[in-house]
């Protein structure tokens, strides 16, 4: 019942895909004659940037995750009531579908636009869905179509934006296959604190605030991740040297 922001993990963006690593993450073929391992180590002023660029990823899943799992557990509890199990059930297979297929077409776009351009408008518009998804509620328009639809909407528009940052995260680290299992493993260790955090309070939160603020939270916090990706992302792709 997690509608939305899909869990962590890598995706390069490019023609041939193969899986890279756990979660949806998919990853660029290797030529079998490149060499990454014996690449010289970046300069230090370049080592820098890299790491502040994953410093400002991370900042922005802290924020984007802990936010997500408030409408996460939003979502069931005004679906319920608004078109019952039934509806809501069908809702979930509608958005696990369309993410197959919005998967296929969000690596496109990774092929045709820079990644920080994808996070930032990937982000703005989930904002935007999720604004809709607010006022919905609000003002007592929930229904099998404004569920289900904003709910596809707000799940691809998300995954999207992982696309976006793990080409940025691959290109920060320059490719190093041990440093992005560590950004890996951060993001899921992002993931999971949020998760815990939403388990011991997020409940108590959305019960409080209801299920229109809750979103209106989370449009919020995207709009605050929008800025964050603007400001360290590199505005154009950085690609890895050949072996």
């Amino acid at each position: 019942d997690n509608i939305g922001q899909p869990r962590p993990g890598l995706w390069l963006p490019g023609p041939g895909r193969q899986t890279l690593t756990r979660g949806m993450a998919q990853g660029r073929q290797v030529p079998e004659n490149a060499n990454l391992m014996s690449l010289a180590p970046p300069p230090a002023a370049e080592d820098k940037a890299g790491k502040r660029v994953i410093r400002g990823l991370s900042l922005a899943r802290v924020i984007s995750n802990s936010a997500y799992m408030l409408q996460a557990i939003a979502f069931p509890m005004m679906a319920m009531a608004a078109v019952g199990a039934p509806a809501f059930a069908a809702i979930g297979v509608a958005v696990s579908a369309a993410g197959i297929l919005l998967a296929f077409a969000n690596g496109a776009l990774a092929d045709k636009l820079s990644p920080r351009s994808i996070m930032v408008g990937g982000s703005v518009l989930a904002a935007g869905a999720a604004a809709a998804m607010a006022s919905a509620a609000a003002i007592g328009v929930l229904n099998l179509w404004t569920l289900g639809g904003l709910a596809v909407a707000l799940n691809g528009l998300l995954q999207a934006v992982v696309v976006g940052e793990s080409s940025v995260a691959v290109q920060a680290v320059h490719g190093d296959p041990k440093r992005i299992q560590a950004v890996v493993s951060r993001f899921d260790l992002i993931f999971s604190a949020a998760g815990v955090a939403a388990s011991l309070a997020g409940g108590f939160a959305v019960a409080a605030i209801g299920p229109a603020w809750a979103f209106s939270i989370f449009a919020a916090a995207q709009i605050a991740v929008a800025f964050v990706y603007f400001r360290t992302a590199p505005g154009a792709d950085v690609l890895l040297p050949p072996g």
